[in-house]
């Protein structure tokens, strides 16, 4: 291959061969070309047709190159089927039929919008208009969608929601719309994403998912709904509720009470060390905090009982766990605070979901961490109007 050859090829495409060019304004480079193929094969019978029937000329924009807008001025020849009796149009392998934009141009396109946020600026680089950007970038998306999610459920998930916009009627906001996901945590990634959190609604869309059968542990929250419907659809499913929403059951019992105390001064350091694992502070922390605690004894009362859950979970093995979460059950029998009155139904209602998470040793840590994935996706959009665009933007963003 002749130098000449070469160049061409880069500019071009092995199909074309050149012609010429021009610039007619700055920043913008035409090429002229012309097809290399001898013969074409009918789109409608397959016969191969070498009779030139007439030509026709098509403008396609191309990839830029060195900052100028490159637009290719085909010459394209229209062929003659002998066996249909009807003339068609020889198609070029590097252009999709029916499409202004070469394929080089559209991987360009995507490469922009996957390393930026803004699509119209990505339009206005390329020299495409906006609806081209969107329409070839979720086509993208939904491919890959479709290529990174084509199996059934696996065999353990994790389940809860975020705030995935609000309803605005006039000036005035009526409520939050929420966004319920699917996380596949052999796989390390979102599974599905749902425009709500009502139980119902969700059973009505999930209960056509391939494999439910195959589900044999669920991790979610606190959520009488989400265990609900986990029962419901997921029959042979083990359901343990998250450690983090577990040991964090009284924190916000212990801020409200600090604060009422201390006040919601942000430099005071006790704010800090009483929401902390005691096991993770040194003698002389917990020694201000037991000082500091003396003379309120409702609240020295609620934090003791929070450090008993944290050590309910460092108990091996499950005997052990539940003969500790009985014990504390039956001592908040004992109280009248009416905060510990709460956590000793929460935990009479979740023991058996409590307790299995000393045999499945599974949280919603990767669920969370997505969830604020997806946040961080929304903030830097200022939000999205389509769920379907959101959900593609945000399984695409998960996928590993």
């Amino acid at each position: 291959m002749t130098p000449s050859d070469y160049l061409t090829q880069f500019l071009l495409f092995p199909e074309l061969e050149f012609v010429g060019h021009f610039s007619p304004r700055r920043g913008w480079l035409y090429l002229r070309a012309r097809s290399k193929q001898a013969h074409q094969a009918c789109h409608r019978c397959g016969l191969v047709s070498e009779s030139i029937y007439d030509h026709r000329i098509v403008k396609l924009k191309d990839a830029p190159i060195r900052d100028h807008r490159v637009r290719l001025i085909v010459h394209k020849r229209r062929f003659f089927c002998k066996s249909c009796k009807k003339p068609f149009t020889e198609l070029l392998p590097s252009v999709f039929k029916g499409c202004r934009i070469t394929e080089r141009l559209r991987r360009n396109i995507l490469y922009l919008c996957r390393n930026f946020s803004n699509l119209h600026a990505v339009g206005r680089s390329v020299g495409v208009s906006s609806s081209t950007v969107f329409r070839s970038f979720y086509r993208y998306l939904e491919v890959e969608k479709g290529r990174h999610l084509n199996y059934p459920l696996p065999q353990k998930i994790g389940m809860d929601e975020h705030g995935f916009g609000q309803v605005h009627y006039g000036n005035f906001r009526q409520g939050q719309l929420y966004a319920t996901v699917l996380t596949d945590f052999k796989n390390h990634r979102l599974y599905r994403m749902f425009e709500t959190k009502n139980p119902k609604i969700l059973f009505e869309q999930m209960k056509n998912l391939d494999g439910l059968s195959n589900v044999q542990d669920v991790v979610i929250d606190f959520s009488e709904g989400f265990r609900n419907l986990s029962k419901s659809l997921f029959p042979n499913a083990r359901i343990t509720v998250d450690k983090f929403h577990a040991l964090n059951l009284l924190t916000p019992a212990i801020n409200r009470r600090r604060k009422q105390l201390a006040g919601d001064r942000r430099k005071n350091p006790i704010g800090q060390l009483i929401l902390k694992n005691p096991a993770h502070l040194d003698y002389f922390k917990r020694s201000a905090i037991d000082r500091w605690l003396s003379p309120h004894q409702e609240l020295k009362l609620i934090y003791e009982f929070r450090n008993r859950l944290f050590a309910l979970y460092n108990c091996k093995g499950k005997l052990r766990a539940s003969q500790a979460l009985n014990k504390i059950i039956e001592d908040l029998e004992q109280v009248q605070i009416q905060e510990l009155k709460a956590l000793k139904k929460t935990l009479t209602r979740w023991q058996t979901e409590i307790l299995n998470y000393f045999e499945t040793r599974l949280t919603n840590a990767m669920t969370e961490g997505f969830n604020n994935k997806a946040k961080l996706v929304k903030r830097m959009a200022y939000g999205y109007k389509n769920f379907k665009n959101y959900e593609l933007r945000v399984l695409n963003a998960c996928f590993v």
